[in-house]
């Protein structure tokens, strides 16, 4: 098993979150500050990590993910 590794996330000089991983797992969570000031859903830097309280994770290694764009107006 690795050990565990902490990365902490900056946007424009202001932490926002914080990454850890170990081996090929790895989790994101944004700072709650961050979420009082942006708010839930709200997007800051990606579509697929929306502005949240929750952890996100890595789904299992080899694993591909499904996304699928909105549908063009």
């Amino acid at each position: 098993m690795s050990p565990r590794k902490t990365l902490d996330v900056f946007l424009r000089g202001t932490r926002i979150g914080e990454l850890k991983g170990s081996g090929l797992r790895l989790s994101y969570q944004y700072d709650r500050a961050t979420v009082a000031e942006y708010g839930s859903g709200s997007i800051l830097l990606s579509l697929s990590l929306p502005v949240s309280r929750n952890t996100f994770k890595s789904s299992h290694p080899g694993t591909p993910r499904t996304y699928r764009a909105p549908p063009f107006p």
